[in-house]
Parts: structure tokens; sequence; C-alpha cells
């Protein structure tokens, strides 16, 4: 995962989202990929989007970075925005605390203090002196994620962040992202085919099929009774029949 500063080319919302997009549209040539979307995504709010390959997710994603503008519809964004990519995508011959500061200005001495402390959040303050070379697979992915949270941007743009991850170091950094989520407060763009990662980490769930938002629901966090559980399950099934999949739980009520 890596990180990608790019100048406002829009502007912020005028009420309390981090996001507002209004009819918006993108085409390719003849080819229509986003057709009069409406999207809002609250402040602090931690909003997923599934949709098939192919469909259009990392247009819109794009889009709302502020590095493709042409587009029809209005979209505003907060200027402090942070994305966070697949693929780490660290430079080798910078140390990890210089990876995590890259395009920051200060004094040296004031910018590995920042680094070490938000290195700290993500359990890496000791190797801040370190080269990417000797991190594992997931150690940089946290280093991604200090990178974006250093900034303490108003919106975090996640580009399917644990796609590469196994299952065991997946459901740890999602424990991680939530307390990170919870602690720096911004409002959050996931883009994930995994269904169960969204409904994981997710207040709010859309899925993006024809160009179009087909599914648009919240995802409930009240208590771990049986019935949130069915409820779940329920959203699951809905997500996977927006998605083209049939899929019904092995035991329901």
């Amino acid at each position: 995962m890596s990180i990608t500063d790019t100048e406002a080319a829009v502007s912020p919302a005028a009420d309390d989202s981090v996001v507002r997009v209004e009819g918006l549209s993108k085409s390719f040539g003849d080819h229509e990929v986003l057709r009069d979307i409406d999207l809002r995504i609250g402040a602090n709010e931690f909003v997923a989007l599934l949709g098939r390959s192919g469909g259009g997710k990392s247009t819109l994603l794009r889009l709302l970075e502020g590095i493709d503008t042409d587009y029809e519809g209005t979209v505003l964004v907060p200027e402090r925005r942070s994305v966070v990519f697949q693929e780490p995508r660290l430079l080798p011959w910078l140390r990890v605390w210089q990876n995590v500061t890259l395009g920051l200005t200060g004094s040296t001495e004031a910018l590995k203090k920042r680094a070490v402390d938000v290195l700290g959040e993500v359990g890496l303050e000791r190797h801040a002196g370190t080269w990417p070379a000797t991190l594992s697979g997931g150690e940089a992915q946290r280093v991604g994620l200090a990178r974006a949270l250093i900034r303490e941007p108003d919106l975090l743009l996640l580009d399917e962040p644990f796609g590469a991850l196994d299952a065991l170091t997946k459901l740890r950094s999602h424990a991680l992202l939530r307390e990170l989520v919870r602690i720096h407060r911004p409002g959050v763009f996931l883009i994930t085919h995994d269904v169960d990662e969204a409904i994981s980490l997710a207040d709010r769930i859309v899925v993006l099929d024809g160009g179009r938002f087909v599914l648009d629901l919240i995802v409930p966090f009240d208590d771990d009774s049986d019935e949130l559980q069915l409820t779940l399950q329920r959203i699951k099934r809905d997500i996977l029949a927006a998605l083209g999949v049939e899929w019904e739980p092995a035991h329901e009520a």
C-alpha cells in the first residue's frame, strides 16, 4: 500500500459531509462507466464500495482523489485526503520514517519524531530507522497506513488495501484499521472485493453495478446477539445477490 497526495481539484462539501457527489457521470469514449451517481459520506463515516471487476470502482476512486477532473456532475471532497493502495510502493532508498514523511516539510528532527509517533500507532516504531526491504508484507502495509495517517486526513481512501494479505494478517489488519479510524476519525471510503471484509469494517455498504449504485445499506453493530448475526447474514445475502451471486447461510431463522 502507498499514499498519494494531490492538490485539491474540488472544494469541500458545504454540510457535515466529507464527500458530496451529485449526478456524477464518467465516460471513456462511447463507454459510460459511471452514470448519474449520488454519494455522500459523513464525517467519521466508514463506507465500503463493492462491485464487479471493471465496473467503475477505481474510476470513482480517482475522481474522489482529484486526479481525474474530466466528468459531468458535482464532486466535493476535502482538501486533506490520503489514499492507501494495495501495493506498498515504498521507496527502497529511504528509511521507513523517511517514507512515512515523504512530501512533508519541516526539520529532520521534527519530521522523524512525528514519524516515530505514528509508527508507534501501527506497532512499528522500532522499525523507523530500517530499510523497507527488511519489512514483511504486513509491516510494509502498516507503513502505508502510517504514511496516510500522519497527514491527519479528513478523508481516507482505501483501494483494496488488504487484498494481497493472508487470512490471519488480514484479520489483524482489520482490527488495526478499526482502531486507527477510531483514533483519527476520518471519513473512510474503502474499495474491496471481499464482502465479509466490507461487513466487518464498514458502517455503510454500497454496491456498484452497471455504472449505478444498486444497493446502499447500513451495517448494524448493536451487539453480538444471535439476532445481529442473522441480520448480518441477510445483509451478506443481499450484497451477493446485487453482485449476481446466489448464497444462503447454512442456518437462518
